[in-house]
């Protein structure tokens, strides 16, 4: 139950991301942490995670 709010959370992160941080390289180098994460808590790998398939590409 923790972990899923953990993983509610962390989707929440791009969002906040991408008003936040100005620097574009800093903000998606964040975001592939945050995917990252987000796919490892979830176990399902890449595939399974929220990416859109084209951020599943950039990450992987």
């Amino acid at each position: 139950m923790l972990k899923d709010k953990l993983v509610a959370l962390l989707k929440e992160c791009p969002w906040l991301l991408e008003k936040t941080v100005e620097d574009p390289q800093v903000r998606h180098k964040m975001q592939e942490q945050v995917y990252k994460k987000i796919a490892e808590l979830e176990g399902a790998g890449y595939g399974g995670s929220c990416l859109p398939s084209r951020e599943i590409e950039k990450v992987a």
